[in-house]
């Protein structure tokens, strides 16, 4: 999982593509703010034609079209109107904008080990509060499990060793950039689904904030760190265990495609097709780094239910929409809620397996989840984010790649 020293030193020393969590976006354009064409040899060329062409009358000097000023206010009828001007921007802004949107009413609390009032262990646990659109709600609670599970765990992250040579190109590709993978289901790597692509940048770049933060607090050491009999085939990361970071923003990206492309609710074999496909490939990402030797299982049942929440939070921000089908005349918003990983309750010997481990299905999911679903009738305040979302949305429609009716 790329650091974000890389994110943030490749944005602002020009290279707008970056490394948007798990750079989704690949190499976006032209770079920031020194392009292709800032050297001496073009400067003077540039310099020369300006003398050559320019009008020097002094009626020229007025400039030959109308600049609109933004509006200030929201107006309830056409509320995209605010931010309009967001495309102005290069993406690269854009992708600063919508991710300091999206983190700046998020909160932490560190909860340290001890006794409850009625007596029961508590572990180290980080919780996750937003400020909107539901003040004061806990999006995510994530508890540490006990060393014996990690020591526990160290037998499956050695079973999973064995298939290192099968899965090598596919663990040195996906270090950095996964887009590849995602776009043989979906050419977010096309400039014709560039919009579709900074989304997803900017909900993994958001997810890198937010597992950074868990993985700092929680602490939790790498297999490498309980045994050399690990021996991890590439470089383990410089950052805690638990949650994995791969496994984060590939759910990520599967909870933001899957409102995108209006598959939320597979109520047909089309969108459970696509549903089936996009799980997989998240989940291929996400046990490739137990194989590689960097992760154990756990650390991706915990980054699972994490990205998935951070999706839908995502999506509840862009205002999401399901759009209007047969018998319902108006569209809905998508569900979102709150989630936790219970590592008192989770089982040393289980292994990354979500078919098995359900997150929404109340009466299915292991006892170390838990979700709570959020209201969705209260919208998120207009931002800069809905501008993005239609912009995506509108490029699908276009495409015909979305499963509206």
């Amino acid at each position: 999982m790329p650091g974000l020293g890389g994110h943030a030193g490749g944005h602002a020393g020009g290279h707008a593509g970056g490394h948007a969590g798990g750079h989704a976006g690949g190499h976006a354009g032209p770079t920031v703010l020194g392009d292709s064409y800032a050297d001496s040899l073009y400067a003077d060329a540039l310099n020369r034609q300006r003398a050559a062409v320019i009008d020097t009358r002094p009626e020229a000097l007025k400039q030959q079209w109308t600049l609109r000023d933004r509006p200030f206010k929201v107006d309830e009828k056409h509320p995209l109107a605010l931010n309009r001007h967001v495309m102005r921007w290069d993406g690269w802004v854009r992708r600063y904008l919508a991710v300091s949107e999206l983190i700046r009413q998020m909160d932490y609390v560190l909860i340290p080990p001890g006794e409850t009032e009625d007596g029961r262990k508590q572990r180290p646990t980080l919780e996750l509060t937003i400020g909107e659109p539901v003040s004061g709600t806990t999006l995510f609670r994530l508890e540490r499990p006990d060393a014996k599970v990690f020591e526990k765990q160290l037998e499956l992250v050695l079973q999973w060793a064995e298939l290192r040579e099968e899965r090598t190109s596919e663990i040195l590709t996906q270090i950095d950039n996964q887009t590849p993978f995602w776009g043989t289901l979906l050419p977010i790597q096309a400039d014709r689904l560039e919009h579709t692509r900074e989304l997803l940048d900017i909900a993994q770049e958001m997810a890198v904030f937010v597992e950074m933060r868990f993985k700092h607090e929680l602490a939790c050491w790498r297999p490498c760190d309980l045994s050399w009999m690990v021996q991890p085939m590439i470089t383990t990361p410089g950052h805690g265990s638990l949650p994995a970071g791969h496994a984060t923003q590939s759910y990520v990206v599967v909870a933001v495609l899957k409102a995108l492309l209006d598959t939320v609710s597979d109520d047909d074999d089309a969108r459970r097709s696509v549903n089936q496909q996009l799980e997989r490939v998240a989940a291929r990402i996400a046990t490739n780094r137990v194989v590689a030797g960097l992760h154990f299982p756990v650390d991706n049942i915990a980054g699972r239910i994490l990205g998935t929440v951070l999706g839908e939070y995502v999506v509840h921000r862009c205002r999401g929409r399901r759009p209007p089908r047969e018998g319902r005349e108006e569209p809905e918003y998508y569900r979102w809620g709150a989630g936790a990983f219970l590592g008192g309750r989770f089982d040393p010997e289980a292994d990354f397996d979500p078919d098995a481990q359900p997150i929404h299905t109340a009466g299915h999911r292991p006892a170390y989840f838990d979700y709570t679903p959020l209201p969705v009738d209260t919208p998120a305040p207009v931002s800069l984010l809905h501008n993005l979302w239609a912009a995506a949305v509108d490029e699908l429609r276009r495409l015909d790649m979305r499963f509206d009716a």
